[in-house]
């Protein structure tokens, strides 16, 4: 979080310098293949009929279906020279409880899962010798605080902000992690 603060600001004087940047905030991916939190941690047991989620499963969670998403980009890209020098953005993605996301991961694996919650604790002991887990212990707070993210600003420059249905978003990312038939 300290880092892309900076980032930020670092980015808002270059602007300020003639550098153009469009920011995107986004939810946590999912689709488009591996390396995120559905194929890493929530599905990587459903081979064998388990989910592990991060957070309390009636929490709303903000997700980002990642061809939704690059689909704004490209969109963003293209007008780009009309945005300010400094323009941010919010993506909606999918703002859904752990219940739904995990009802929707065993709907499209068309089998019934066990779903148990994911331990923070190791995380947050290996923080001061693991940098990646000081990282995650760093946004543990965003499976803790229901949250969602605003698209009115987004939505009000480009129209319909591209919007794959749950159930068919989770179907096509498990597809790309060939964790269904």
């Amino acid at each position: 979080g300290q880092l892309r603060v900076a980032m930020e600001d670092r980015m808002a004087e270059a602007a300020e310098r003639g550098m153009r940047t469009v920011i995107v905030r986004a939810g946590d991916f999912f689709g488009g293949g591996h390396g995120a939190w559905l194929d890493l941690v929530l599905a990587k047991e459903i081979g064998r009929a388990r989910l592990t989620y991060p957070g309390p499963l009636d929490l709303t969670h903000e997700w980002a279906y990642l061809p939704d998403l690059a689909s704004v980009l490209v969109r963003l890209a293209e007008i780009r020279e009309t945005l300010p020098p400094f323009a941010t953005f919010g993506f909606p993605g999918h703002a859904d409880t752990g219940r739904e996301f995990t009802t929707a991961i065993a709907r499209a694996a068309r089998s019934k899962l066990q779903i148990k919650r994911m331990s923070w604790w190791l995380i947050h002991a290996l923080r001061p010798f693991v940098p990646l887990c000081r990282e995650l212990s760093e946004i543990a707070y965003l499976w803790h605080e229901p949250h969602r993210i605003d698209g009115s600003k987004l939505a009000a420059l480009i129209g319909d902000v591209p919007h794959t249905p749950l159930d068919v978003a989770v179907a096509r990312a498990l597809q790309d992690l060939g964790a269904t038939a």
